[in-house]
């Protein structure tokens, strides 16, 4: 695409973290190959990471107010977003994340503006007219995975099929020196221990009290092996529940020394908890991607996951892991235990899973990609 020429994208990211999909949109924007803006909370990680970038930010709070509750909320954001295209005046619209979607997307379609919209997690049937029109007014919908991808297709009608596409997310390399993890490990206190590493949302949904349990069957027999929690609740009632759930957990079965509960951790640091690892798990129940295990591979680090949605076709795809049964902490600890103890395996599939990402999931491929599902929209229009 002559860059002449090139549409401008205006992105729009309710959560105010680079999560996932904020780090999707960065790895994308860090290409410097697409002319953006962006609306995002004006406040967080994420504004600070978009302004380094010098992208130009049109700061807006989402989903605050239930519209039953405040209705006059949703008009106001509804007035200031469409304001926000006015000033903008985007070639595209993309949403990478859900947030405020149905006037989002009306708000786009007044304005004739066509519309991207990521499936960031696995898809569910929409329920209600509203969330069918939203989905299938859009121009074209991007998917993290051939899973998601399939889901979509299965439901969508067959005219609107050849607008989904799949796109796995972008990695770009931080390089780990051998100082890092070693100021990092004598941060942690944790010396010459072995470590298992899980990195993610402190959310239910993620089973993090499986790993563990797990961590209690490997210490029977490797007791100096010790479990890194890294990520932080999202402040809601439930979310604090949950961590003291998992603390309380952790004392019952008698490893509270050996579980590390780190808290929010800077994405420009995880390679480094990464490296400093023997193994990262994911025992989420539900992953349209798995983005950790990239993290993970990335740094030759092997992975145990979960046996469902991406990180099942992603493992399988790069040979970087096991896999498990969700909430099947036996066999998790099985396999945890065989990486542990046998090095040529693990650095077997670590390195496998490097290869994978190096060829999968390199920025610049992703943003060549992206560019061609622009043209694509931007002919469609």
């Amino acid at each position: 695409m002559d860059s002449i020429k090139k549409p401008k994208v205006l992105f729009v990211n309710p959560g105010a973290a680079p999560y996932g999909s904020g780090q999707s949109m960065l790895g994308l924007l860090n290409s410097g190959m697409v002319n953006a803006e962006a609306v995002c909370p004006g406040e967080g990680v994420l504004a600070e990471r978009l302004n380094t970038l010098r992208i130009k930010l049109y700061p807006l709070e989402f989903g605050k107010y239930a519209f039953i509750k405040r209705p006059d909320w949703h008009v106001q954001f509804f007035m200031q977003f469409r304001r926000i295209l006015a000033k903008s005046r985007p070639d595209v619209l993309v949403i990478n994340l859900d947030g405020n979607t149905p006037l989002i997307t009306i708000a786009a379609l007044m304005a004739r503006i066509p519309i991207i919209r990521f499936s960031r997690f696995e898809f569910r049937n929409p329920k209600g007219w509203l969330q069918c029109f939203c989905w299938l007014k859009v121009s074209t919908i991007v998917c993290p995975s051939n899973l998601v991808r399939d889901q979509v297709i299965r439901w969508a009608p067959k005219i609107f099929r050849h607008r989904v596409f799949r796109l796995y997310d972008p990695h770009t390399e931080r390089p780990v020196t051998p100082e890092e993890t070693c100021r990092f490990r004598q941060m942690l206190q944790i010396q010459n221990d072995r470590l298992i590493t899980y990195v993610g949302r402190l959310d239910p949904r993620k089973r993090v009290e499986t790993a563990i349990e797990a961590l209690a069957i490997i210490r029977r027999i490797l007791p100096d092996v010790r479990l890194l929690i890294v990520g932080s609740h999202n402040d809601s009632p439930e979310g604090k529940d949950y961590q003291e759930r998992l603390k309380k957990l952790s004392q019952d079965l008698g490893v509270q020394d050996a579980v590390i509960f780190y808290g929010y951790m800077d994405h420009q640091d995880v390679p480094v908890a990464m490296a400093s690892s023997h193994i990262c798990v994911l025992p989420s129940e539900s992953e349209s991607f798995g983005m950790v295990l990239m993290e993970a591979w990335s740094v030759r680090v092997p992975t145990v996951a979960s046996d469902v949605g991406g990180c099942r076709e992603i493992t399988k795809a790069s040979d970087g892991g096991f896999l498990f049964t969700v909430g099947d902490a036996e066999t998790l600890a099985t396999h945890a235990l065989r990486l542990l103890t046998d090095v040529r395996l693990a650095q077997k599939m670590g390195q496998a899973g490097a290869q994978w990402v190096g060829v999968n999931c390199h920025p610049l491929s992703y943003a060549r990609h992206f560019n061609d599902i622009l043209e694509f929209v931007v002919e469609y229009k």
